[in-house]
């Protein structure tokens, strides 16, 4: 019963194909490069208003496929940013980056808690994926979903994505930030999770970059 999700319209599966709805709107991405290439645009409220709809749909999707907590290997998370730092050194990641990154990570992860939301996971939950359109938010991409995951990374990986729309020389971290501040109040993060997430963005940005 959640808005935003294609549905089927048939079953041709001796053709190879299955057909499903197809969403009119924008790509989220598409709306954030306008946004950092016309001036004044951000400031009419349309990325504010999309990115909210963006977080208020994933918190609603994560809920509706709902799971146990699972438990979360902190001790396993940090080897993996190890392996991922030590990958990154080709591409400019120096010694100071490094231990900043690690340190960093030792520290919040220390404080945060044994287990982590579960849910259906789309593993692949990035702004080139929402639609945005009259009359909200779709996303089109469910290729890579899995039914059981962490919830957190879905959020972690849309973070990642948006902040390495940086990498753009006209798209700066006024816009950027913007995005991801109010995915983040829409998508209800406590305190004690905005940490967690932090590191999986870091992460989920070391694999792009590794």
């Amino acid at each position: 019963k959640l808005s935003g999700v294609p549905r089927p319209l048939g079953d041709f599966t001796e053709l190879g194909a299955v057909v499903a709805e197809k969403f009119n709107g924008l790509p989220l991405q598409s709306i954030i490069m306008k946004a950092a290439l016309l001036p004044g645009y951000a400031d009419r409220g349309t990325l504010a208003v999309a990115a909210r709809q963006t977080g208020e749909w994933l918190r609603a999707f994560h809920r509706a496929t709902a799971d146990m907590p699972e438990p979360f290997d902190a001790a396993a998370l940090v080897r993996e940013l190890e392996r991922l730092c030590d990958n990154c050194r080709g591409e400019g990641l120096d010694e100071p980056a490094i231990r900043t990154i690690l340190s960093g990570t030792r520290s919040v992860l220390a404080r945060s808690k044994k287990t982590l939301p579960s849910s259906a996971v789309l593993n692949d939950f990035t702004p080139l994926n929402v639609i945005v359109g009259e009359q909200g938010i779709g996303i089109c991409d469910y290729a890579r979903m899995s039914p059981r995951g962490t919830s957190f990374n879905d959020a972690a990986m849309f973070l990642a994505a948006v902040e390495a729309l940086e990498k753009y020389p006209f798209c700066n971290r006024s816009i950027t930030g913007q995005v991801q501040q109010q995915f983040l109040e829409a998508y209800g993060a406590s305190p004690s999770d905005l940490g967690v997430l932090r590191v999986l963005k870091m992460r989920a940005l070391l694999s792009m970059f590794a």
